[in-house]
């Protein structure tokens, strides 16, 4: 099982041994994404491409699997609502 880690480095030379601990490790490089603020980041450290930055995968599947499961009970509220509504006027 995976697990998504997050550290934050205050520097380009903590974020070189960090990675180098990873590694020693047995941390696999491809699983290993370096984000920083804007600045370019050296060639030697992975860096995240735009899924990693922003968590869009992980926030579509959890938009996804609670609109499967709210979608049902909302329309059978919005059904039975009409109905007793329909009925008193």
């Amino acid at each position: 099982m995976r697990h998504r880690l997050y550290y934050l480095l205050p520097d380009v030379s903590s974020a070189r041994s960090t990675l180098d601990d990873m590694l020693l490790n047995r941390i696999e490089q491809k699983h290993i994404h370096f984000i920083n603020s804007g600045a370019p980041m050296p060639p030697d450290l992975p860096e995240g491409n735009v899924f990693h930055k922003t968590d869009m995968l992980h926030g579509a599947g959890t938009g996804m699997f609670f609109r499967c499961g709210t979608g049902p009970v909302g329309r059978y509220w919005n059904r039975s609502l009409f109905q007793f509504v329909g009925e008193t006027v």
